[in-house]
């Protein structure tokens, strides 16, 4: 039946499933990036620890995690077997009093023989690796609902040519190619976003209960997936579901129906959040939650003061990202374009109104979210870039609906061979990513047994041979004579925020990071400039450094590995 409906979907959607295809065949290469490992190589995915930790609790009484919950559920639906046929096979390996006995041992062993002592209970790494590949997926289907949403949105508020190459040009998204590899909630709530987003565009339109319960419902779904979700719909529910409704109040008819779906609308979204963010189960964890989000700690991240000189260097730091490291300059031309032709052609009715919803979207999110928490990272302006890119898209449509259609591909050709070498740079990166390479060499050089320090997450190093004993150190980094590895390994995503100088003649409307200073400051932060001086017993053996063949550029993984040995 599934398959009979695909088949249907393709036949009747044929560049659609293609645009798709492509899409679903660029977010699935490398795919595996960093497997099998314990831990992923991508910063701030939610598995498998978040997952976990979730579970651990039943995401109840009391819970708390850095995100809300409604991903994390959904994911730990979705490893249950994993971890029941994990559970089957520590029960073969061992009989439940000696698991009991050897959970209790290793409380009372220092890092080295503890984590040694836990993987003889079960060989761990095979478990997370499924779990995180089972994140990595679930985000690569999300981003292709993404993509159809996209289309479907603007199919809706322009037409199928604009429609079809507002979808494609996600294609080239850089960042949206990265997220879609990985196991963070970037991808995730920006989908339930652009499936709010959709209903609330047939809400409008056509003034209908169900898209009014659906919006209300995946609105719920995108902040329970991550808080800022909450910014993309600011200002459209503001516009659309409470101004334009006011104004159209004189038609009888509309506003008694209006009045009736609004009131399922505000039902099913405070039934859903109390629903979503477990409030009966969990009202603790929620609220301890919101008081860590919102508390002292929240400025701890950010270079920008909060005034016009510190938003005024934001968004002087934001374009470079948005088009060296997002869409690209010809997208970013094309959207602007987009915009202005949007306001100077369009009939200025209903319709044209409706048009502006993901500009309004977008905008909402940058003011609600992005001056808020005051951050440059590309993930932050990942869901504004998805929005504008409708505008691009209607650039696009327009010229080749202007364009003799020959003169257009010659034209436009090597601009989109420019366009998709920018967005699988991210493929290149992670099939390349040198930590591989280090894999190799620790393999080939290094004997069983020998020991292995560092100081960081797994998130930034390479994959361990089996035969190698590793461990992570997080104080006392000074006692290493005691310790006595064989080699440390340090990454540069780790090292450099240690070496970071601290300007004091800072420019205007930039501060020093609490962060920043903290790492500067720490006992880490001294021991390991120690180490790169040449002041420990221990010299730099081999340095491995990232490098991408022309014309990619390196980007997105860990620039340089660094092993040291005495």
């Amino acid at each position: 039946m599934i398959l009979k409906n695909l088949r249907e979907f393709v036949n009747s959607n044929k560049i659609l499933s293609a645009i798709l295809g492509v899409n679903l065949l660029i977010h699935g290469i490398g795919i595996t990036w960093g497997l099998p490992n314990f831990d992923s190589w991508a910063i701030d995915a939610v598995v498998p620890s978040g997952v976990l930790k979730g579970l651990a609790k039943g995401f109840s009484f009391g819970f708390v995690y850095h995100y809300p919950m409604a991903h994390l559920v959904i994911l730990a639906i979705l490893i249950l077997p994993i971890l029941i046929i994990g559970a089957i096979h520590a029960l073969v390996l061992h009989s439940p009093s000696e698991i009991k006995v050897l959970v209790a041992k290793t409380k009372t062993l220092p890092p080295l023989e503890q984590w040694e002592l836990v993987q003889t209970i079960l060989p761990i790494k095979y478990y997370t690796s499924a779990i995180i590949l089972i994140g990595n997926i679930v985000s690569l289907f999300m981003s292709i609902g993404i993509v159809y949403f996209t289309y479907k949105i603007v199919k809706e508020i322009f037409d199928e040519k604009k429609a079809l190459f507002s979808a494609a040009l996600l294609t080239f998204n850089a960042s949206f190619n990265y997220y879609s590899h990985t196991a963070n909630l970037d991808v995730p709530y920006i989908f339930w976003g652009l499936f709010a987003l959709y209903h609330l565009v047939l809400a409008v339109k056509y003034n209908k209960k169900e898209n009014y319960i659906y919006c209300a419902i995946t609105t719920v779904l995108c902040f329970g997936t991550k808080d800022q979700g909450y910014a993309l719909f600011v200002i459209p529910f503001i516009i659309y579901l409470i101004i334009i409704p006011i104004f159209k109040s004189r038609d009888k008819s509309f506003w008694q129906i209006y009045k009736r779906n609004f009131l399922f609308f505000t039902t099913f979204f405070i039934v859903g959040f109390i629903i979503v963010e477990n409030l009966i189960l969990n009202y603790s964890g929620f609220i301890l939650r919101i008081k860590t989000m919102t508390g002292e700690n929240t400025e701890g991240y950010t270079p920008y003061v909060t005034s016009l000189a510190g938003y005024a260097s934001l968004f002087k730091d934001l374009l470079p990202v948005y088009i060296k490291q997002i869409v690209s300059l010809p997208v970013a031309i094309a959207t602007l374009v987009g915009i202005l032709f949007l306001f100077i052609l369009e009939k200025k009715d209903k319709s044209f109104v409706l048009s502006l919803l993901p500009l309004f979207s977008g905008l909402s999110f940058i003011i609600f979210f992005v001056m808020v928490v005051k951050r440059s990272d590309h993930r932050f302006i990942l869901a504004p870039s998805i929005l504008l890119t409708v505008y691009g898209g209607y650039t696009f449509a327009l010229l080749y609906e202007k364009l003799n259609k020959n003169v257009f591909w010659i034209i436009f050709s090597p601009m989109i061979l420019y366009m998709f070498i920018f967005a699988v740079n991210v493929n290149v990166n992670l099939l390349l990513d040198k930590r591989y390479e280090v894999t190799e060499w620790m393999k080939e050089n290094l004997s069983s047994g020998t020991k292995i320090e560092h100081y960081e997450d797994y998130v930034y190093l390479p994959q361990f041979p089996e035969n190698i004993r590793e461990y992570r150190i997080k104080k006392d980094f000074d006692n290493i004579a005691q310790r006595n590895p064989d080699y440390i390994i340090i990454s540069s995503k780790w090292y450099r925020r240690f070496f970071k100088e601290i300007d004091l003649s800072i420019e205007d409307g930039k501060k020093i990071s609490e962060r920043d200073l903290n790492f500067k400051t720490s006992q880490q932060g001294d021991f390991i400039r120690k180490l790169f001086a040449g002041k420990t017993e221990y010299n730099k053996k081999i340095v491995f450094t990232h490098s991408v063949p022309w014309p990619f550029r390196a980007d997105y993984v860990t620039e340089e590995i660094v092993i040291f040995g005495k």
